[in-house]
């Protein structure tokens, strides 16, 4: 580079270390030539400012360039005086010297001489213990185990700094999961920097992540993306303006102390980054047309590589850009692709995989065997490729191993066999822990009680005791201020809600409805237990439902007190409460089934009795006969019951007393709250085929008696009673209002339906 004056000849740079004063004392001057580098004047000032900054890498020492006179008053060195800590771009007007650049790019010929030309911004002390110093774990290829079925306990390596930080002053980022959007819009952003350093020294070289939808999976690949992807070969100048762009990403995070990784690993990839949920499922010929477009965009972003390697890939090269390559070709487009990045860039490549199970979450690619086949040859070309450093796929459930060729990744999912109570590896990286929720409080400014927002969106807990909040549900309320449902549909919520409906019985029914009725309960129960095999799997017919609902983030585990390989699933909490809610009405009701129970609970609100029981016996039959009408008379109870829990098990405390000699059932439903007035009780009954329906009916209520209104509280004026038989195809109601008096309750009104005639068979 020519300046237009003698490069060589050495210049002298006046330079301060922000917070001394007055810098007229304490400025010092250095000696460099302006063909030196920026680099070599880091080295200059550590060694004229020794041993003051002995526990710092030169490299690190922070440089801005600025322009402060020191004869006479001016406002820049009244700043400098005045405030230790004076920003130094805004009211100084410093611009950061790069490394690489020249000293003649930042000063010409001419600089004043009694000038302030330097500030060397603090440093802190660098922690004296680094990642890179620890072996990584590296899987044996050829590991007769498999790793999917051995738990992978890390523990006792590098001991993490696992205090929460958070970075970052607005709560503007619902939905967003680009790293680099978060930190460019100031967003608040918690620190899970350290997954970095993990996933260089404990993932092995393919493995697999599974957590709930919206758990941070997409952004935390995003920044793993941003921290290791090597740039394209350039102008060294340009090039090193964006990489210090792109390391000041992580400024603030705790991965920047660890100087000696940051340097060894930062920016030193080349990195195969995308996602399946930019997929169509609707068909099978739609699915192969998506992923030809996703390889073409994928191939365009490393278009600069043609320029580096033999003419003879490019043909295949453009066949994927153009979209024309063969199903062979395409099977093996990742691992071509690497190839080619290896080539170029003399690495190996790290492959970011992003929601690899989406497209099976699609009832019509869930069959599909030929495109099982294409994700498994397409894995099985990079997962044990010379040109592929790192693999890593992640996604919510865990697939068939065998089937998509899984089963020789390290599978690191949120509960896991475990003979220890320290950190498993990962365990806190995805998702907020109870700290980092903390901290996000205090940083917006919101006075709510943890216990109630751990009741909303807390609950998810790893087998080692890490309890871990749902990300999106969190920022969401930081946003809204709003402690409500923010739990969105994700794309499994329809098949799931499919594979429930078509396993639906008396025993499902039974769990789902203790589930239900124990959820508000400070009583742990049991109804669901499953095996971690070492991790949550399921071997028979019926639980791979809820398997697959853990999975998606419906249920968390309950660990047992005496066997840490067998957990109980549990709803985590009040949010995915409501979803279950939701779901569950749409499978036992239907969207006009829910408004036919809408129209009877106003009934119940309003005190009509009479509508009820006109309404009550035609709705129900109907949406029977119609839905399910091969049902029983068993499941016909546990339809009234689940009726019952989703109208009712929010705002009240029901009391279930079952008589099982005759068949009968009371439910009493009582408002805890003191200025809600009017309470119920139903007698439930099942009629044989000699007994009048109505008769039965009439009975169950004139059952009812003071023995069953003693759990009326005291703030309860009136109650409503009824009586419902059915039998088989036919169901009858009557009911009557009972009003408080003194000693006692005196009848105030009666009513009675109709009995149907709908057939369930």
């Amino acid at each position: 580079m020519s300046f237009g004056f003698e490069a060589t000849e050495p210049i002298l740079i006046n330079c301060l270390v922000q917070g001394d004063a007055p810098p007229k004392k304490r400025a010092l001057t250095v000696k460099i030539a302006r063909i030196d580098n920026v680099s070599m004047l880091k080295e200059a000032i550590k060694s004229k400012l020794a041993p003051r900054f002995n526990h710092v890498v030169a490299n690190e020492l922070e440089l801005w360039k600025v322009d402060v006179p020191l004869d006479g008053p001016n406002n820049k060195l009244a700043a400098l005086e005045d405030d230790a800590t004076v920003d130094i771009e805004q009211v100084l007007g410093g611009e950061e010297m790069l490394a690489l650049c020249d000293i003649g790019e930042y000063f010409g010929d001419t600089h004043s001489k009694k000038h302030i030309h330097v500030i060397i911004k603090q440093c802190s002390p660098v922690e004296t213990h680094h990642p890179a110093a620890v072996s990584p774990v590296n899987l044996p290829l050829n590991d007769t185990a498999n790793p999917l079925e051995s738990a992978t306990d890390t523990s006792n390596f590098f001991e993490f700094d696992t205090t929460a930080n958070v970075i970052g002053q607005y709560s503007n980022c619902v939905g967003e999961c680009v790293f680099s959007n978060f930190i460019e819009l100031e967003s608040l952003v918690v620190d899970k920097s350290l997954f970095i350093v993990e996933f260089i020294q404990r993932s092995g070289r393919a493995s697999l992540i599974t957590r709930p939808p919206r758990f941070g999976k997409s952004t935390n690949l995003s920044m793993l993306a941003a921290f290791f992807a090597k740039p394209p070969k350039g102008a060294a100048a340009d090039n090193q303006r964006k990489l210090f762009n792109r390391r000041k990403l992580f400024k603030g995070l705790r991965i920047a102390r660890y100087t000696n990784f940051m340097d060894t690993h930062f920016a030193q990839y080349p990195v195969i980054h995308f996602s399946f949920k930019e997929l169509d499922g609707k068909g099978i010929d739609i699915m192969y047309s998506s992923v030809n477009g996703l390889l073409s965009k994928l191939y365009k972003e490393h278009l600069y590589a043609l320029d580096g390697i033999d003419p003879i890939y490019h043909e295949d090269f453009m066949n994927i850009v153009k979209e024309v390559a063969g199903p062979d070709k395409v099977a093996q487009a990742i691992a071509y692709l690497a190839k080619v990045l290896k080539m170029y860039h003399g690495k190996s490549c790290i492959i970011l995989i992003d929601e690899y199970d989406l497209a099976w979450k699609n009832t019509l690619v869930n069959s599909s065997d030929s495109f099982t086949s294409f994700f498994k040859e397409m894995l099985l070309a990079v997962k044990d490729n010379a040109d592929v450093f790192r693999l890593l796929v992640v996604g919510c459930r865990l697939l068939s191993p065998d089937s998509l060729g899984l089963n020789h990744l390290n599978h690191f999912p949120m509960n896991i066999v475990t003979k220890h109570s320290k950190r498993i590896a990962f365990s806190d990286a995805f998702g907020f822990t109870e700290e980092e929720v903390k901290l996000l409080l205090e940083k917006s400014g919101i006075e709510e009680t943890m216990n109630n927002v751990r009741s909303w969106y807390g609950g998810y807990l790893t087998s080692t005791g890490t309890s871990l909040y749902n990300p999106h549900s969190i920022v969401k309320f930081l946003m809204t201020g709003s402690i409500a449902s923010h739990w969105i549909e994700t794309a499994s919520d329809s098949a799931l809600q499919t594979q429930l409906e078509t396993r639906l019985n008396v025993e499902r029914l039974d769990k789902l409805e203790m589930l239900y009725r124990h959820y508000n309960s400070t009583e742990v129960v049991s109804v669901f237990k499953m095996d971690l095999h070492p991790h949550l799997r399921s071997d028979d017919l019926i639980r791979p439902v809820d398997e697959l609902l853990y999975y998606d983030g419906y249920f968390t585990v309950q660990p047992s007190e005496n066997n840490d390989s067998t957990v109980s699933l549990i709803i985590p909490n009040k949010e995915i409460f409501a979803k279950w809610e939701k779901s569950i009405s749409n499978i036992v009701f239907g969207v006009d089934g829910r408004r036919q129970i809408s129209a009877l609970y106003q009934s119940l609100a309003d005190k009509n009795i009479g509508a009820f029981c006109s309404d009550f016996s035609d709705t129900f039959s109907q949406m029977l006969s119609k839905k399910y009408p091969g049902w029983t008379h068993q499941l016909w109870r546990k339809w009234f019951n689940f009726n019952v829990l989703l109208m009712f098990n929010s705002n009240y405390k029901i009391i279930y007393d079952s008589t099982p000699k005759t068949d009968s059932l009371i439910v009493t439903i009582i408002p805890p709250r003191t200025d809600c007035h009017v309470g119920f009780i139903f007698q439930i009954k099942e009629a044989d085929l000699r007994d009048d329906l109505k008769s039965q009916s009439q009975r169950g209520l004139n059952q009812i008696n003071e023995g069953h209104r003693r759990f009326a509280p005291i703030h309860l004026t009136d109650l409503l009673e009824f009586g419902i038989a059915f039998r088989m195809q036919q169901v009858h109601a009557c009911a009557r209002t009972e009003t408080r008096v003194f000693g006692g309750w005196a009848k105030v009104s009666e009513a009675e339906g109709k009995t149907s005639n709908a057939d369930f068979y």
